[in-house]
């Protein structure tokens, strides 16, 4: 017993003597090896989880374009086939002549098709003209060039790394949709971050040069509000605050259950992992005269990350449950005329909705992903616009010209339920042809 006592006395000093020292005690260096091994046998875990979705991003990219390719020859040999029966009405001696411009004609067409976003199209936020890449909402708005320049080049789909995160940064700070919510690039950063961490699902979209270096243009991604507190406030309190002001009662308490136990700061947000809701937010932000091809993609891409990283063994358990999600929060910019929606205002402030039909949508996507939406509301910014409608291609008037229009700005708010979002997703290809036309 006097011998226990004096081995209970005996480390009690050593202890006392360490810590006099500043060295760490046997228990801290227990622990912190065990931190250490905890820490490394996770970044080995995030590590395999990237490499297996490279791989697997790989083989979609490789058949896409095997895709385009084929397209792209189909294209050409109809109008090979078309140049050939031009030719079989003209002199010989022009035949060949008649033949390569039909060609360089069809290959260039081509090309724009597979890989250019006409600027003049009116579901844009206005018509620039230029062949230049813009940011969607950018302060160009009030141009009435109507000149059809288009941009020809070559994108592809990469996925997110910690690298990226400056130039994410970049892209929110360039977004309107973020600048009309009022985040200040303090509570940016936590978004890029989160954004640029999350590899295994998100998209960056960039110009084709030499491997991931290319300029990038766009970017998507899905942020758990469950996950990603308090990266995810900003944009939670914000929603909040315009709900309050701008939704209907009914549709305001809805949004309010949902969201604020998903809130750092909150009260209930303790006990929202044992909630049966895991919303998510759709972060993204893209330039205007992005070709839709690549922006369906990038949300086609988008649908297979978050359905493999619930399947793939090598996601961490803990981790995978914040993929299960429930809802989408989405926010965009939207446009109406200024009499139209003084005459709705008090009607919309009685019903749940704000009716996404009145609306004219900055990126046509956020008008495809929000169809069948439980939850919306818009809220104005105070803000108008300036859009350039072109002529109806059908009217045989020669002096018709484009008509230009003001319209006055909202913040466009949207919630629905995830299996909805995912519909939509399915679609979202198909459905922009049909907008475009």
């Amino acid at each position: 017993m006097a011998n226990a006592e004096q081995q209970q006395t005996q480390k009690k000093k050593k202890k006392q003597t360490e810590q006099r020292a500043g060295r760490p005690t046997q228990e801290e260096v227990k622990q912190i090896k065990k931190d250490e091994k905890g820490q490394t046998n996770g970044e080995a875990n995030k590590e395999s989880v990237l490499l297996a979705k490279a791989k697997r991003k790989e083989a979609q990219t490789k058949k896409r374009q095997r895709e385009q390719a084929a397209a792209a020859a189909a294209v050409e040999a109809e109008a090979e086939s078309e140049a050939g029966e031009c030719d079989s009405n003209q002199p010989t001696k022009g035949s060949n002549k008649d033949k390569g411009s039909s060609n360089s004609s069809s290959s260039s067409k081509s090309k724009s098709s597979s890989h250019s976003n006409n600027s003049s199209s009116s579901d844009d936020e206005s018509n620039s003209g230029s062949s230049e890449l813009q940011f969607v909402g950018g302060d160009d708005r009030d141009s009435e060039d109507d000149s059809d320049g288009e941009l020809s080049a070559s994108f592809e789909l990469f996925d997110p790394k910690e690298t990226d995160e400056p130039l994410l940064l970049l892209l929110l700070k360039q977004s309107r949709v973020y600048g009309q919510l009022q985040l200040q690039q303090q509570q940016l950063k936590p978004l890029a971050h989160a954004v640029a961490n999350q590899g295994n699902i998100g998209s960056i979209i960039r110009i084709a040069e030499d491997g991931n270096t290319g300029t990038a243009v766009g970017f998507v991604s899905l942020l758990s509000l469950q996950q990603h507190t308090p990266a995810t406030d900003p944009i939670l309190t914000k929603v909040l605050q315009l709900a309050k002001s701008n939704a209907p009662q009914s549709t305001e308490n809805e949004i309010r259950k949902l969201l604020t136990p998903c809130i750092s700061s909150s009260s209930s947000s303790k006990g929202s992992s044992s909630s049966s809701n895991n919303p998510c937010v759709l972060i993204c932000g893209r330039y205007r005269n992005l070709p839709l091809e690549i922006v369906a993609e990038s949300y086609l891409s988008l649908l297979e990350d978050v359905k493999w990283s619930l399947q793939t063994e090598e996601m961490d358990e803990a981790e995978r449950k914040f993929y299960k999600f429930s809802h989408v929060l989405g926010v965009a910019l939207v446009y109406k005329e200024k009499g139209e929606q003084k005459q709705k205002a008090k009607k919309q402030k009685t019903e749940n909705g704000a009716g996404r039909s009145n609306y004219i949508f900055a990126e046509m996507e956020h008008q495809i992903l929000s169809e069948g939406s439980e939850l919306t509301f818009a809220a104005p910014t105070n803000q108008t616009v300036r859009f350039s409608t072109l002529p109806d291609s059908s009217s045989s008037s020669s002096s018709a010209k484009s008509v230009v229009q003001t319209l006055q700005e909202f913040i466009f708010i949207y919630v629905l339920p995830y299996e909805k979002f995912v519909a939509n997703q399915k679609q979202i290809k198909q459905k922009m042809i049909m907008l475009q036309q």
